[in-house]
């Protein structure tokens, strides 16, 4: 079986744990799958045609859509990925602006008539995405890849317990949801918190010991 991955020339890090990282793993264990992998500026009508699956992660707009009508059209099985509430995503997310537009929505119902089977990575999502999915929903939920990133030797704990958290602007309403967390961490003299990637202003309600740097790549 031949696999195509449609990549997602924005998202490297949901490719990586979404699609690519895990169907490459899939492929190292199973010697009879095999991966094409492409971005969409470079996708051709012979790798879909040399494919038996395609794979897309997030499947939304004009150009995605028009690919998976193309490899249907020519009889391959669509798998689709999707590991967030693209249909419902918040002000505080920058991508809301783009997901709300009932033109990117309708795109994302045309896709989703079109696959034939749906992996989503909470229990939540595969219950909401009941509704507009009619085949078969598999929960695969995030997970760290031991293979390439394995767990590094067990050393003794820093004094103060150093505490990391790393994300970006889309995640503002998440730290909100555990404030009393960031509160607790924050105030006590045995932990050491640093923001990575979100400027201290963004967080108003956090008034503890801290350490805010810019964004950081992976």
């Amino acid at each position: 079986m031949k696999i195509l991955i449609l990549a997602n020339p924005t998202s490297a890090a949901t490719d990586y744990y979404r699609t690519i990282g895990p169907f490459g793993r899939l492929a190292e264990v199973n010697k009879g799958i095999s991966l094409e992998i492409q971005y969409p500026q470079n996708c051709k009508w012979h790798h879909m045609y040399t494919s038996d699956v395609m794979v897309v992660q997030r499947p939304n707009g004009d150009e995605t859509l028009n690919f998976i009508a193309e490899a249907k059209r020519m009889g391959k099985k669509i798998l689709l990925d999707i590991d967030d509430l693209l249909h419902g995503l918040t002000d505080a997310n920058p991508a809301s602006k783009h997901f709300n537009s009932p033109q990117v929505k309708q795109t994302m119902d045309a896709a989703l008539s079109m696959g034939d089977a749906l992996i989503v990575s909470t229990p939540f999502l595969a219950e909401f995405y009941s509704q507009l999915f009619e085949r078969e929903i598999y929960v695969v939920p995030n997970c760290p890849n031991m293979q390439s990133t394995p767990y590094g030797e067990i050393v003794p704990q820093q004094n103060p317990l150093r505490v990391f958290w790393r994300g970006s602007t889309t995640h503002l309403d998440d730290l909100w949801t555990i404030e009393k967390v960031w509160r607790l961490l924050g105030d006590d003299p045995a932990t050491s918190l640093m923001f990575i990637g979100i400027e201290k202003f963004l967080l108003p309600w956090f008034k503890g010991k801290d350490n805010f740097i810019p964004w950081q790549t992976m």
